[in-house]
């Protein structure tokens, strides 16, 4: 298996139309308690491109 590289890879697995369909379904965290939250919270649509093409191309 040969590794991908930068520009193989699409930019959007997701299409407009369908993350406007998903984009309701993803549920927010409640707020922390004692203002401890861990890291940064990523943004919705690159978390699920990621496991998109994660599960798309078999890297485990």
């Amino acid at each position: 298996m040969t590794a991908m590289t930068r520009q193989q890879v699409p930019e959007r697995p997701i299409s407009n139309q369908r993350w406007e369909l998903l984009k309701p379904l993803i549920s927010y965290p409640p707020p922390a308690k004692n203002s401890r939250t861990g890291g940064p919270r990523s943004k919705d649509r690159a978390a699920l491109d990621d496991v998109l093409f994660v599960t798309e191309n078999g890297i485990a």
